[in-house]
């Protein structure tokens, strides 16, 4: 869920098994009903940032994606190296994780050089809502 009550459901479209390529789905689900957001890769991982805006693991092309509610998307990192993201998490903004230091910090589980059983978790501190907003003007 994100902010104004926004679900974002995710699916592997035509892809038999999660390893295979497929035409995936990401669905806007809202109080004003839903909608097909973004249709092509799968999202091996999602998270709603904060302020409410998509980030999404595109895996089999080793890049994280912003995703707007109208269908617009960004990409928003690249990994090189046989890296590759598997999920992602943004920390919630309360005040525990204020006192913590980690409010709004993005969480990446990436799989290293290509070995699916070799994963580090990065964690990432930035203005990401700011960055967001400045490519996909229309996402909520």
């Amino acid at each position: 869920m994100s902010h104004g009550d926004r679900l974002w459901v995710s699916s592997d479209g035509d892809a038999e098994a999660p390893w295979q390529r497929g035409t995936g789905e990401i669905w806007s689900v809202g109080p004003d009903g839903r909608q097909l957001a973004l249709r092509g890769p799968i999202a091996f991982g999602m998270s709603a940032s904060p302020a409410g805006h998509l980030l999404m693991a595109d895996r089999q092309n080793a890049r994280l994606l912003a995703v707007g509610s109208d269908g617009t998307s960004t990409e928003f990192a690249t990994f090189s190296d046989g890296d590759a993201p598997r999920a992602v998490i943004f920390a919630p903004d309360t005040e525990a994780t204020r006192r913590s230091g980690i409010a709004g910090d993005l969480f990446i589980i990436l799989i290293r050089r290509g070995t699916f059983t070799l994963n580090e978790i990065v964690r990432v501190s930035g203005p990401f809502d700011s960055f967001v907003r400045s490519r996909l003007p229309a996402s909520r």
